[in-house]
């Protein structure tokens, strides 16, 4: 799954690429643009994390030191590119309303964070996760039995109450992806 996130960013960079160095209108430029942008800061979040994780891994002072550096580095860099996309994002919108014939489009701007609030969405998300994972590991088998009752006690029933909470489950899990996107954004 990474691979095919690295790939396709890949294929961006090069069409965009392409594009300008083909001599492209100014709207495919700055439509490539704001593509490139987009991968940047997704890739930046990503190195973010990784740096906040290891921040939060090591307990040496020096380590501690030069992760914090990095960090300030690649967030001020980040805060540099969200800047530039929403500007273009806004250039898009109002000078090239007509183009693509994309009906009723909209380009959202992103949302500027700070450190520290990505460091406590992080903080939060890890220990709810780590949370969930401890009971549904200690509960498990009691769960595991309880089902097998309920088969039993309910017959051929019970497969479509277990799909249909599986719709459920997959349904909640779509929504909570949509409202992360939303947040991020």
């Amino acid at each position: 799954m990474e691979f095919c996130k690295l790939l396709a960013t890949m294929l961006v960079l090069v069409l965009s690429s392409s594009a300008i160095a083909a001599g492209g209108s100014e709207y495919t430029q700055k439509k490539s643009k704001k593509l490139n942008l987009e991968v940047q800061i997704k890739e930046r979040e990503r190195i973010l994390e990784d740096l906040i994780k290891k921040k939060n891994g090591t307990t040496d002072p020096d380590v501690r030191r030069k992760v914090v550096e990095e960090m300030t580095a690649v967030h001020s860099a980040m805060l540099e590119s969200i800047e530039d996309y929403n500007k273009v994002s806004k250039d898009l919108e109002y000078r090239y309303p007509e183009k693509g014939d994309d009906t009723k489009r909209k380009y959202l701007p992103m949302r500027s964070r700070s450190l520290e609030q990505i460091e406590k969405e992080m903080g939060l998300d890890a220990v709810l996760s780590g949370a969930k994972e401890r009971v549904d590991q200690k509960y498990a088998p009691i769960v595991e039995e309880a089902k097998k009752k309920e088969k039993s006690a309910r017959g051929g029933a019970f497969a479509e109450i277990e799909q249909a909470d599986e719709k459920q489950k997959r349904k909640k899990e779509r929504e909570q992806q949509r409202e992360r996107l939303r947040l991020v954004r």
